[in-house]
């Protein structure tokens, strides 16, 4: 019978998305244990967290986190009780949270096609493995499809995403009382996990509201969107009222994106690339409703979803900038009913063919165009993420490890601790411990969120100036800062029995307050041939050749120095050919030169050179090829103290004695 023929098929298919789900969402079981991007942010506040700050504190001590707090909290909480790292857990709940994506969308099948099984598994089936057309800037994290966010690892808008899916499911149920709870708490967890997306699930809600009280001619649905709203701002009151104190307190938050990424704009050309086989079913879908025809479904809900958000995409346009109404954000929401409109097509289309050619239809139309794409993800995941690869330098892996893991125990057990280092270490001492620091350097997912001088008593600037003076002037210098920022640690590195300290991040003078971040500001000229790029994940100094840069110190006892540079490929046609053996660069101090950097292939280099008498004012370090100049440091011996080489944490008191 047609009857239990489609049951079948449809069990097949909800069969085969689940499992499509935990291989796809899980990268095949991947474990990642050295991620960054936006993780770097949330990993740092979460391990905060463990130190008892339960609001979330980025970087500094008392600047409270601006995102979500469930995220960080949850996979903390499971990494502290564990024992494991944050990446580990999280790499785990990325493969649970893959089942949960084809839940939500079987609950909301259930509520747009009653009792269709049939239905319901080509609309979970295709809302798992639908992908874009493959395209670079689409696919995986940049992908304005909802199937996308399923893939490994999970951040907050995917858990945020899922959730709306759940809120659409909640707000079409029958029962008054049901809507109103289920909504409320969903709708607060959406709060507590992506501010953004709970302001566009707000206007959903608000947009049926409109839409049930225009068809039934009554003030009970305007009640219910009171109800509902009102319940969720009570149940995330804890997180929303704070920040809302922060706000008014700083007079704004902070959350512009790094200025030289490009904004999302889609037209038919790269729209067609975006949304894949969902884009082209749901336009055929528009095609058979403009000629008059019913499509299977409860449908009208979408339809409103879609005409109310797609004018957001205008508003943003002529604004500009305004991450609120982000057009990748309202692409990536208005995919849910565009892949509900998409799967009513496949419907009514395997219903007008045989049984064996609308199964051939699903699997040709769904799967096999999304292969391409979910190849590419695959891959760009693998790659995505190196252990040692943070911030355009490498770190050794094997070194740093046990020390995050130390500090990430003092940060536990101390209920919070401040570590003082270079300006290159201190981002990823936050990021992979949750020991806060005195300054560092913002690579584009790190954002401040509210103005740290209202909030710590030194702004921004302030800090990285602090910052570099101390590291100018040797131990004393750090021992200052130390004491400023009540720092309970000083790490250093330590080579050759000599300790680095003196340190510079060339760019670090030439930057701004983050209120101040611009297109202008983040590639400018700072001297003929020397140029400051802000390049989102570190900053340098750009040097081409014969141009020479100078720390400006005066270190007589240094014993050793060492320059860290990255080598660009060169420019597409350029013609600039350098010969194989050429030197990167050249230093010069005390009427001598050494080239260092023979044959260096492009990417991160630390180049060192011994000297036997330090230097002067002179010492200069001249371009000899096109390169950037990333961080300057000078070793000296340290009286009384004796340590490995590498990284090396000692309580403050160990190094600058007694307070």
């Amino acid at each position: 019978m047609p009857g239990d023929r489609d049951r079948v098929i449809g069990r097949g298919l909800l069969a085969a998305a689940f499992v499509a789900a935990l291989l796809l969402g899980s990268n095949l079981f991947q474990v990642s244990s050295w991620m960054v991007g936006d993780i770097a942010y949330h990993r740092g506040v979460a391990y905060t967290m463990q130190g008892g700050a339960l609001q979330g504190e980025g970087p500094y001590p008392g600047l409270i986190s601006y995102y979500g707090g469930l995220y960080p909290l949850v996979l903390g909480l499971a990494a502290a009780l564990s024992g494991a790292s944050f990446d580990t857990v999280l790499s785990i709940f990325s493969w649970a949270f893959a089942l949960l994506w084809p839940v939500a969308l079987w609950i909301l099948a259930r509520r747009v096609w009653p009792g269709d099984l049939l239905a319901h598994g080509i609309f979970v089936l295709l809302g798992t493995v639908a992908a874009p057309f493959t395209h670079r800037v689409l696919v995986w994290v940049d992908s304005v499809l909802a199937s996308a966010q399923n893939t490994f690892p999970v951040y907050p808008r995917d858990v945020a995403i899922l959730l709306v899916v759940f809120l659409a499911a909640a707000a079409l149920g029958s029962s008054v009382r049901g809507r109103v709870v289920a909504s409320g708490i969903l709708l607060a967890g959406i709060v507590l996990v992506h501010l953004q997306i709970s302001i566009l699930s707000g206007w959903l809600l608000a947009v049926w509201a409109v839409w049930r009280a225009r068809r039934e001619g009554l003030a009970g649905p305007f009640r219910e969107l009171l109800a509902t709203g009102g319940l969720a701002l009570l149940l995330s009151a804890v997180w929303w009222l704070p920040r809302l104190q922060a706000v008014i307190a700083t007079g704004g938050v902070l959350l512009g994106g790094y200025p030289g990424a490009p904004e999302l704009r889609l037209g038919p050309g790269n729209a067609v690339m975006a949304f894949g086989i969902v884009g082209l079913l749901a336009l055929l879908g528009f095609a058979v409703l403009a000629a008059r025809r019913s499509l299977p479904g409860r449908l009208t809900p979408f339809f409103l979803w879609i005409a109310t958000f797609v004018p957001l995409i205008l508003v943003d346009r002529a604004v500009g900038g305004f991450d609120l109404l982000s057009e990748r954000r309202v692409w990536l929401l208005v995919s849910i009913p565009l892949t509900v409109l998409a799967a009513a097509v496949v419907l009514l289309l395997v219903r007008r063919l045989s049984p064996a050619w609308g199964v051939l239809a699903i699997l040709g139309l769904v799967v096999a165009t999304s292969v391409p794409a979910t190849i590419a993800t695959s891959r760009l995941v693998d790659n995505a993420w190196q252990p040692g690869r943070a911030g355009g330098r490498t770190f050794d892996a094997r070194a740093w490890d046990p020390l995050f893991a130390e500090l990430n125990r003092n940060v536990r057990e101390e209920g919070g601790f401040v570590v003082a280092s270079y300006d290159a270490y201190e981002t990823w001492i936050w990021s992979f411990s949750g020991a806060q620091v005195p300054s560092l350097w913002l690579p584009g997912p790190v954002k401040l969120g509210f103005d740290p001088r209202v909030l710590t008593g030194s702004g921004q600037v302030e800090r990285v100036q602090a910052q570099t003076a101390a590291f100018q002037s040797g131990i004393g210098g750090i021992c200052s800062l130390a004491a400023r920022f009540a720092a309970d640690a000083i790490l250093l590195d330590a080579e050759g029995g000599l300790i680095g300290l003196h340190d510079i991040s060339p760019g670090a003078p030439y930057r701004v307050d983050p209120r101040e971040r611009s297109e202008a500001t983040i590639s400018r000229p700072i001297s003929p041939g020397t140029t400051y790029r802000d390049l989102g994940s570190l900053d340098v100094l750009t040097l081409e050749p014969g141009t020479t840069w100078s720390p400006g110190w005066v270190v007589p006892d240094a014993g050793l120095v060492a320059v860290e540079i990255t080598v660009p490929l060169p420019p597409p046609g350029s013609g600039v050919l350098i010969p194989p053996d050429a030197p990167a660069i050249r230093v010069t101090t005390g009427g001598r030169w050494f080239d260092l950097g023979r044959a260096l292939l492009p990417g991160f280099h630390r180049l060192t050179l011994p000297l036997d008498d330090g230097f002067a004012r002179d010492l200069a370090i001249e371009a000899l090829q096109p390169l950037d100049l990333v961080r300057f440091t000078a070793f000296s011996p340290l009286p009384g103290v004796v340590v490995p080489d590498g990284p090396v944490i000692r309580p403050t008191a160990s190094w600058c004695g007694p307070s």
